[in-house]
């Protein structure tokens, strides 16, 4: 049986970390850390799935690039489910990213 694809989209290496193991017997797992690789990514893997975090280079503490992140997936790959996973806990973000497409919303620790 083949495994749902998940691409972790997060610039903290100990967040990917986690995440691997705590996954990868129920996925085949894609990482990216900032937005350009993530889209490649997208493009070359097309998981179902996307795990993403707002708070990336060049502003991880912010959460416009994950956010145009975000944006991205949806115009290229629309039926991609889109949960962001981010320490940025502001209900205003969490609006905006289910208004661009996101499936999901949650604050980490998760």
């Amino acid at each position: 049986m083949t495994k749902p694809k998940l691409l972790i989209v997060d610039d903290d290496e100990a967040i990917r970390t986690q995440l691997k193991y705590a996954l990868r017997d129920d996925f085949t797992l894609f990482f990216a850390e900032d937005r350009s690789g993530a889209i490649a990514a997208l493009q070359e893997n097309h998981p179902s799935l996307v795990s993403l975090d707002l708070g990336l280079p060049p502003s991880p503490e912010g959460a416009e690039e994950g956010l145009k992140v975000l944006d991205e997936i949806m115009k290229v790959a629309r039926d991609t489910k889109v949960v962001v996973l981010t320490g940025n806990n502001d209900r205003e973000n969490a609006i905006r990213a289910i208004q661009l497409g996101a499936f999901d919303y949650h604050g980490k620790p998760i």
